[in-house]
């Protein structure tokens, strides 16, 4: 193909997709680093190394852009723990502790922290932005974990039968090391490790199975 042959459609069509993947990674960057009100779309772009109307022929606004980043952060993160929560070949104990460790390992060791710290500051400001992850990640997950503390119940695991009917409390202490993120890095590490340890214990009676992982 000569340098005045146009590129085929579907080469435009991947090369309008790495600039999407290329919008949406600058950012979720620029978010992290200086909240939703003080990002600037030109500096998405110029992050990006694209035009800032480029910006706008994928997103049609901030908000947009803010929904779309977080979304493609959290989703494949989401689904790998819908597909833990529904292994039905282990107890209860061991498939939420997977959960719980893998969402651990994701807060401590990976960029996920900042986001969930992200949306839970923006949510204060900005409920209108966190809606989406509220519908399409909070709310299923927290069916899942429901339902898998309910057989945890009827199986007499569980040190307080009440617990089924709040899975936001096995969840919260992994939130508040997201949000102390960044105090002291390594020592969270392992105070998170103890902490979930502690956490089950507190949870569930007898001994832990060893855990499945998360792909």
């Amino acid at each position: 193909m000569s340098e005045n042959t146009p590129p085929s459609r579907g080469r435009r069509e991947a090369m309008a997709q790495e600039r999407r993947e290329a919008v949406l990674e600058a950012a979720l960057a620029e978010f992290i680093a200086k909240g939703f009100a003080a990002t600037r779309i030109e500096d998405v772009a110029r992050q990006a190394n694209v035009a800032k109307g480029t910006v706008y022929l994928h997103f049609k606004d901030k908000e947009d852009l803010f929904a779309a980043a977080v979304r493609a952060e959290m989703t494949p993160l989401a689904a790998g723990l819908a597909s833990l929560l529904e292994d039905g070949e282990r107890s209860p104990r061991a498939t939420l502790e997977a959960v719980l460790q893998a969402l651990l390992q994701r807060v401590t060791e990976t960029r996920t922290g900042d986001v969930i710290r992200l949306i839970l500051s923006e949510t204060i400001r900005f409920p209108e932005l966190t809606r989406f992850y509220r519908d399409e990640i909070v709310f299923p997950m927290m069916r899942r974990m429901s339902a898998l503390l309910k057989r945890a119940q009827a199986a007499g695991e569980l040190r307080n039968a009440e617990t089924a009917d709040f899975p936001q409390l096995v969840i919260a202490p992994l939130l508040l090391v997201a949000l102390t993120r960044g105090f002291d890095i390594e020592a969270a590490s392992g105070a998170a490790d103890e902490l979930l340890r502690v956490h089950m214990r507190n949870i569930f009676r007898g001994t832990p199975e060893a855990p499945p992982g998360l792909d």
